[in-house]
Parts: structure tokens; sequence; C-alpha cells
């Protein structure tokens, strides 16, 4: 009998901890959807690079405006990871990670000597590690890309307040020369949380879908301007790279 308790006690402990993870996901969500709400109606200049992508309808003008306001009112799909983590030797991150076994984590620079990049100021993750496994090219053939997200970056000299998606896929390989073969793209972005304590800053970033095409959705608040950038797979680039940008002046607003 102690025993059953025992045990219904662990699974109970269990489930509200994943409910409790659930909350967390929807806080942020809601936290975002909030301000996106203050932003509806307010005079707004969009930047459209629609022009540049493929499958898109002719009137890119009329799809960049209704999905500017579709996400201002969250009529998109959310996309939530399919695993998430502050530890990036956690066992079930790993698992993930073991299909690219020469992909590390890093933020850094480089710089052009003559032929070759010297990289250099190499900064790693810390904490707030996701996973997203989804069609993020909308090629069906090559199968899911693996979405990483990273954040937490710093080193000895400094700490950086950004973010990085890496976007791979086991059945591609882009560029031969780099460690890294199957890391088809990604993009460096305002981080969600900074610094050795991860402090919350007033940044937004995540995945949604919409009308049957992923995008990585990064928004600042910087209290007298609001910018909202989309990033989206790009066929004839072969890389990730900005599909819309927003920006709202909140002061004259």
């Amino acid at each position: 009998m102690k025993r059953k308790i025992l045990i219904l006690g662990i699974i109970i402990s269990m489930m509200l901890v994943l409910i409790g993870c659930e909350q967390k996901a929807e806080a942020n969500e809601e936290e975002l959807l909030k301000f996106l709400d203050s932003l509806q109606g307010l005079e707004y200049k969009l930047r459209d690079y629609t022009d540049n992508f493929e499958g898109y309808l002719s009137d890119n003008d009329k799809f960049a405006k209704e999905f500017y306001e579709d996400f201002l009112k969250g009529n998109v799909e959310f996309v939530l990871p399919d695993y998430k983590t502050d530890d990036i030797k956690d066992p079930k991150l790993q698992k993930y990670l073991n299909k690219y076994l020469k992909f590390n984590f890093i933020l850094a620079r480089t710089k052009k000597i003559e032929d070759e990049y010297i990289i250099f100021n190499i900064k790693f993750p810390h904490y707030n590690f996701k996973v997203y496994q989804i069609d993020f090219d909308n090629n069906k053939e090559n199968g899911k890309e693996d979405v990483f997200y990273s954040s937490g970056y710093w080193n000895e000299e400094e700490l950086s307040k950004r973010a990085v998606y890496d976007v791979l896929n086991e059945k591609e390989i882009k560029n031969s020369y780099q460690k890294t073969k199957h890391r088809i793209g990604g993009e460096v972005i305002e981080a969600e949380y900074v610094g050795k304590n991860k402090k919350r800053t007033k940044n937004y970033t995540g995945i949604i879908k919409y009308k049957n095409r992923y995008y990585i959705y990064e928004v600042w608040d910087w209290d007298i301007m609001a910018i909202i950038k989309f990033y989206c797979w790009n066929k004839k680039a072969k890389e990730s790279l900005v599909f819309l940008k927003s920006t709202i002046e909140l002061e004259a607003n």
C-alpha cells in the first residue's frame, strides 16, 4: 500500500512539473499577445522582401499586410518546441544532437584573411536550449529540419545579448568545408534572456506556422519603438532570410 502511494505521489509530481512547463510556455505567449494587441491600429512601416521568395501570390503587398495584421491578432499557429532545457548536457538534448557529431553551439565573429576565414571572439551558450523538428525549408523530399535555439552566450571577455537559431538537416550538405556540413542555415537574433543571472529582456522570439509555412519571428519592445521581423526559408538563396520587417513608432502614436 505504501509503495502504491509513493508511486502515485511520484506520478502526480511529474504531472505538476509538466503542467508548470506548459503554463510557462503559455504565459510567455500570452505576454507577447498582450503586447501585440497594444500595437493594433497604430501606424507602421512595412518592409516587404517577399519578391525574393518563391511560392507566394503575385499580390505580395496584400499578403504582407494580412500576415502582419494576423500576427498582431494572434491568428497564427505558435509552434511549441519538441524539447527544451537549460542544461546543454541534458541526455535528451544530446540525443537530438547525436545526428550532427561535429555541430557545436557557438557565437563568433569571422574575418577573411586572404582566402581563409578566421573565427575569433567565440562565445558559448549556457541556457534556454530548444529543439524544433519541422519542415522549415518547405521541402518534403528531404524530410524535417532540426531547428536548435540557444542563448545565454558569453566568454571570459564579454556577455552577448544575442541568441541563435541553427537549422540542420542530416540529408543535406550545404558547405563541405564547414565542420558541420549539415547546417543549412540560421539566424542570430536579440535574446529573450541575457546574462549569467538569466535576466528577462523585452524581446520575444519563437516559431510560427502561417498558411502552411514556418517562420521565425523576432519582436523588439524598445518603449519608443517596436520592431517585428519574420525570417523564412528562401529556396533561391538556399538559406533563411528576412521575409518581412515592420517598424512602429510608439511615441508618435
